[in-house]
């Protein structure tokens, strides 16, 4: 069997964060397994991460290009490499550079990440919402074979907006790859917090309000942005003290280490990675009372109402009395997940055979799939 996997989405703002560790994690659990069959990739090879440079995949040069270009792109190369099944790595996001054919000659699966265009009352959104991109590649969509969402929160989402004609569809998690050392015990970890910018989504400028509220009460804590932030867009032109925005996110799992909590409270999100990279390391989590983190992280942390400043700062307040009892309940939660996670792999190759009726045997056994897995 020939299978092309559309690795566009390297190229763009979303190889390190998101739907590109979704993608990574997921992509190097299949080929952990050594599927037997011949594997194509269209990506710039220099941006695509190391866990995935097989030396069994074929590799199709990709040149960044728009959405229009991909219309006659992408049957051209379906024919010329006979290709039995295409996977699109991300469909329906807000990147025009990255989108589909309604054409293609094959059987083709879409990932879908998020609705965050349709759902998102952003400015950008707004934006992308009014293009010729998202209304063709929303029609675009009733050709696609197969779709996979990355939480059932998503696959809602999707169902609510667009309507796909599609009857194979699966939630596939993403799978925890953990190579960092064992996270330290709850009383090694500093007197700060973390949270994360980005967008407005991410509901910074509630999260900054109460923890100021809280630092009244403990002088000793800090809380440090990671990522860039509009100020302006988030209302924080001003930081209180005890606040500092590092845009830059090099130091981000160390800061999963030794910090005291990260605070997630956002209010939108497709599954929310980064509680899930939080978990495997014992972090303990102040989380949205959201479809996706109730989904993923229920029982793993403190959830609260992200649009309560009071609730945000209750939170942050019971992080700070007891930061070994949340650092214990998010590791507990990192094993759940995994019982979720693990048989991504085969749920992804499954579907595989089921929209080709070929069968893609095993070269490896994944030890990581508990047996029969989800249904």
């Amino acid at each position: 069997m020939n299978i092309l996997w559309d690795f566009r989405l390297f190229s763009y703002g979303y190889r390190d964060r998101g739907i590109g560790t979704w993608c990574r994690n997921v992509a190097a659990s299949i080929l952990k397994l050594r599927p037997d069959c011949r594997l194509f990739v269209w990506g710039d090879r220099s941006t695509i991460p190391a866990q995935l440079q097989a030396n069994s995949i074929i590799w199709i040069p990709y040149r960044k290009g728009s959405w229009k270009s991909s219309i006659l792109i992408l049957p051209w190369l379906v024919l010329r490499h006979r290709i039995d099944l295409l996977h699109y790595w991300v469909t329906l996001g807000p990147l025009p550079s990255i989108g589909m054919t309604p054409f293609a000659p094959c059987p083709s699966i879409a990932t879908v990440y998020d609705m965050g265009v349709e759902l998102w009352g952003t400015p950008y959104g707004n934006h992308v919402r009014s293009t010729a991109y998202w209304s063709m590649q929303k029609r675009y969509f009733s050709s696609i074979s197969g779709i996979i969402a990355i939480s059932g929160a998503t696959m809602e989402d999707l169902l609510r907006t667009v309507s796909p004609a599609a009857a194979i569809r699966d939630v596939v998690y993403m799978p925890l790859i953990d190579t960092s050392p064992q996270p330290p015990p709850a009383t090694q970890r500093g007197a700060f917090f973390i949270t994360l910018g980005g967008s407005t989504h991410k509901n910074c400028s509630s999260i900054v309000a109460a923890f100021s509220r809280v630092r009244s009460r403990h002088p000793a804590y800090r809380l440090i942005i990671l990522g860039p932030i509009d100020p302006a867009e988030e209302s924080l032109a001003m930081l209180p003290d005890g606040v500092t925005l590092v845009p830059s996110m090099e130091r981000y799992e160390e800061y999963l280490r030794t910090c005291s909590g990260l605070l997630f409270c956002s209010l939108y999100e497709g599954l929310g990675i980064p509680p899930l990279e939080a978990m495997r390391r014992g972090c303990p989590l102040l989380l949205s009372a959201i479809a996706p983190l109730n989904e993923t992280c229920s029982g793993a942390g403190r959830f609260v109402d992200p649009r309560s400043v009071d609730g945000i700062a209750e939170g942050i307040d019971a992080l700070v009395t007891d930061t070994a009892l949340w650092a214990d309940r998010s590791l507990s939660g990192a094993k759940a997940y995994r019982m979720l996670s693990d048989d991504a792999s085969d749920r992804c190759l499954r579907m595989y055979e089921r929209l080709t009726g070929k069968t893609v045997s095993r070269q490896a056994s994944d030890s990581l799939s508990p047996p029969g897995g989800r249904p």
